[in-house]
């Protein structure tokens, strides 16, 4: 999970995303937060997936140990690749929810 400070942290692996309210899996994450007010990062996995991310209302990252993302979707490209921000601020814990 990710230590939020003055130093950097970086998590990859694979994760599930929640696009309003639905859960869909087959997603690999790779994110880095450098003490700023965001995190940047990348997600991939099936096009069909990343574009629905794209237009949603909202939509979270749910890593492996139940931890949800606020995300907001910077760019997808047609290859299964999409640029996200994160909110350090927003990260919830599986028992936060």
């Amino acid at each position: 999970m990710w230590q939020l400070g003055t130093q950097m942290a970086t998590e990859a692996g694979k994760c599930a995303l929640i696009i309003d309210g639905q859960r869909f899996q087959g997603i690999t994450f790779a994110f880095e937060w450098s003490g700023g007010a965001q995190a940047l990062g990348f997600l991939s996995g099936p096009i069909e997936i990343l574009r629905k991310a794209r237009t949603a209302r909202r939509f979270d990252v749910q890593l492996d140990d139940g931890a949800m993302l606020a995300a907001i979707m910077l760019q997808v490209n047609e290859s299964g690749l999409a640029l996200v921000a994160i909110d350090p601020e927003a990260i919830r814990t599986k028992h936060d929810s």
